[in-house]
């Protein structure tokens, strides 16, 4: 599975997870289990979206490198 398909399915765990906090008749228990389940989502996209970030340092450092030759 590509890192965009992962990050796809875990912005759509986090959404639902979001959705059903957000509900008034969700019982606490279900909204508690809902929350876990979103901040391991939440966790999991900010990982995904730092290793994108490093990558596009790495290219950004050695574009800029090979500028100076």
């Amino acid at each position: 599975m590509s890192q965009q398909n992962k990050l796809d399915d875990y912005m759509r765990e986090l959404k639902a997870a979001a959705k059903l906090i957000e509900d008034a008749e969700t019982p606490l228990e279900e909204a508690i289990a809902a929350y876990e389940k979103g901040a391991r989502a939440y966790r999991n996209c900010i990982e995904i979206i730092d290793k994108a970030e490093q990558k596009i340092n790495i290219i950004a450092q050695t574009l800029r490198e090979e500028n100076h030759e």
